[in-house]
């Protein structure tokens, strides 16, 4: 049987013409992709750490996660989060909590105040350049050297996206603000995203309870 949360690579489009790509990450994964930055000892590992993490926690988008500037994260808040600004030049906040936000601050106490990207270049001698961002193609890399360390079947910053739906949808959040939280202006967007199978129908309509006693035999 098919688990819930993996949804996305077996759904179809909204225009129903081909099925969707990509795939669901398993937690096991997740944890082999944070333990290889873990043991990486060089700034490269607490940043690649972060980075995983948030994109597991919040479902940003690739460009989000490159496009963050320290001017965006709010850690003195009651929920620390980060403005994030999204598709058609739309701000949403991404709230950061436990793992994540661990993870975040041990690589900014390593990053440094200095303005800047949240997420930049690091020399292969371990010097940070705050100014200097992680274009699309060096972030593909990044996940790629995790991936082959952790020795976890291939994968996308977008497959973080998908698990994120997928995982909120699991746990009983309503569309609307799984749609909320991803940044979607279509809510149809968003149910693309759901591709719970068979079994969770089955388990909606078990319920659904009709007060029906029977007929009483005489």
């Amino acid at each position: 049987m098919i688990d819930r949360a993996e949804r996305i690579a077996s759904v179809e489009n909204v225009g129903g013409t081909r099925p969707q790509k990509g795939r669901h990450i398993a937690p096991g994964e997740l944890a082999a992709l944070m333990a290889a930055c873990e043991d990486d000892p060089t700034p490269a590992g607490r940043r690649d750490a972060a980075l995983i993490a948030l994109a597991w926690s919040t479902g940003l988008r690739r460009d989000e996660l490159s496009g963050l500037t320290l001017e965006v994260w709010h850690p003195l808040a009651e929920d620390p989060y980060l403005t994030v600004k999204g598709k058609g030049d739309k701000s949403r906040d991404a709230y950061v909590y436990n793992g994540s936000h661990a993870a975040l601050i041990d690589w900014l106490q390593l990053r440094g105040s200095d303005p800047g990207r949240v997420f930049c270049q690091v020399t292969k001698a371990g010097n940070i350049l705050p100014r200097k961002a992680i274009g699309g193609e060096a972030l593909r890399l990044v996940l790629e050297k995790r991936r082959a360390a952790a020795a976890v079947a291939p994968l996308t910053w977008h497959d973080f996206r998908r698990t994120f739906a997928g995982n909120l949808l699991d746990n009983g959040q309503d569309l609307a603000t799984v749609q909320k939280l991803m940044g979607h202006a279509n809510p149809a967007t968003t149910a693309g995203y759901d591709r719970r199978g068979e079994e969770t129908r089955r388990k909606a309509i078990k319920t659904l309870h009709v007060p029906y006693r029977g007929r009483q035999i005489k």
